[in-house]
C-alpha cells in the first residue's frame, strides 16, 4: 500500500501550499539522512558549501528565471548576466570567501534572439573579472522561458564563517546601503522616471563582494547575505545561532533616494529596507567594531531566537519563492 505521507503520484499540498521556508527544512532533513561525502565540511542549510579540496572550497548556485527574478524590458541581458554573477558571489562571500570561477547554464526558449544570449555571457565574463574570477565553463538548453543559473566556486584563506556563530554581547553590522534595490523595482513597476539611480541598484547591485572576506579577516562570528529581506536573513542567523538580534533602523544605511521615492509612491520606505531583496549587502556579527566600510546596526542579546527591530512591531517577513 503506499505511503499515505508520499507525494509520488502528485496527489498532495504543492510547493506553495507548503511554503518555501518549511520545503526547504524537509529538503535539508532529506539532504541530511544521507552519509556525508568525505569532501564535505559544510553541506546544506548555510549560504554555501564547502568542500575539501587543494585548500576549503566553497561552492553557491542561484537561477534566475525570467518575469520572476528579471525583465529584459527594464534589464540589459549584459544586466542580467551581472546580476547572476552577483547573487552567487555574495553567497561565496558570506562565508568568508571570494569567488574564484563560475560554471553557467543558460535555457531560453528557440526564438531567442542570440545577441540575448551572448549579451548574457558577456555580462557574466565582465562581472566575474570584476572580483577577480573567470567563467569556466556551464550548458545551453532549450526552454519555455530564459533562466540562467550560475554555480560560483570560491575558496577560503582559513575557516567559514557559519550562520550558527553569532553570541550575546557581539555587534550586528552591514556591509552596505540597504532597499535601494527594491526601491528600484518599485519604481520601474511604477513607470517613475528620475529614479535611474534606484533602477541601477535593482538591474546590478552595487556590492563590495570583498567585503565577506574583510569580515571573516576582523573575526566576523555569524555572517550571511541579505538577498531574502534584511529582517528575515537577520532571523535566519538569529536561529541558528541559539540568539536575539535587535537592530536599530535609524542605524541602517539607505541610499539617499529611497526616500523620496516613498515620497512620491506614498509608502514606507522601511518595507524596502527591512523586508526587501536584491540588495546582496552581507549582515554579520562582530566581537568588537565592524571593519571598515561596515555599519553597525544593532546587537546580539540573550532571548529567545528572533529578532527585534526597535519601533517596528512587527517587521516584514522577506522574500518567499513559494
Amino acid at each position: 500500500m503506499p505511503d499515505p505521507g508520499s507525494d509520488r503520484s502528485g496527489i498532495g499540498p504543492s510547493v506553495a501550499d507548503v511554503g518555501e521556508r518549511e520545503l526547504l527544512r524537509r529538503i535539508a532533513q532529506i539532504v541530511d539522512a544521507a552519509p556525508p561525502a568525505a569532501e564535505t565540511v559544510i553541506g546544506i542549510g548555510d549560504d554555501a558549501a564547502v568542500i575539501h579540496g587543494a585548500a576549503s572550497v566553497v561552492v553557491a548556485t542561484d537561477a534566475l528565471v525570467e518575469g520572476g527574478h528579471f525583465r529584459l524590458d527594464w534589464c540589459s541581458p549584459v544586466q542580467v548576466g551581472r546580476r547572476a554573477v552577483i547573487a552567487n558571489a555574495a553567497d561565496v562571500a558570506a562565508m568568508g570567501g571570494r569567488t574564484t570561477t563560475c560554471v553557467a547554464a543558460i535555457a531560453a526558449p528557440p526564438s531567442t534572439a542570440a545577441s540575448t544570449v551572448l549579451g548574457i555571457v558577456d555580462g557574466l565574463v565582465q562581472q566575474c573579472g570584476e572580483i577577480g574570477a573567470a567563467v569556466v565553463g556551464g550548458d545551453l538548453v532549450a526552454a519555455d522561458q530564459i533562466v540562467v543559473t550560475v554555480t560560483a566556486v570560491g575558496r577560503l584563506d582559513g575557516d567559514a564563517v557559519r550562520l550558527s556563530g553569532a553570541q550575546s554581547g557581539q555587534v550586528v553590522a552591514v556591509s552596505g546601503p540597504v532597499g535601494a534595490a527594491a526601491a528600484g523595482l518599485a519604481v520601474l513597476i511604477a513607470g517613475i522616471d528620475g529614479f535611474d539611480d534606484l533602477a541601477d541598484c535593482y538591474r546590478v547591485p552595487p556590492t563590495d563582494l570583498s567585503a565577506g572576506a574583510t569580515a571573516r579577516a576582523s573575526a566576523a562570528a555569524a555572517m550571511t547575505d541579505v538577498s531574502d529581506g534584511l529582517t528575515a536573513d537577520a532571523f535566519a542567523l538569529a536561529v541558528a545561532s541559539g540568539v536575539r538580534l535587535r537592530i536599530d533602523p535609524a542605524r541602517i544605511p539607505v541610499h539617499s533616494s529611497v526616500f523620496r521615492a516613498a515620497k512620491i509612491l506614498d509608502c514606507d520606505p522601511m518595507d524596502w529596507v527591512l523586508g526587501a531583496t536584491d540588495d546582496h549587502v552581507l549582515l554579520a556579527a562582530f566581537p568588537g567594531p565592524p571593519p571598515v566600510g561596515w555599519t553597525t546596526i544593532g546587537d546580539v542579546v540573550d532571548g529567545e531566537p528572533g529578532v527585534d527591530v526597535v519601533g517596528v512591531p512587527v517587521p516584514p517577513e522577506g522574500w518567499h519563492s513559494f
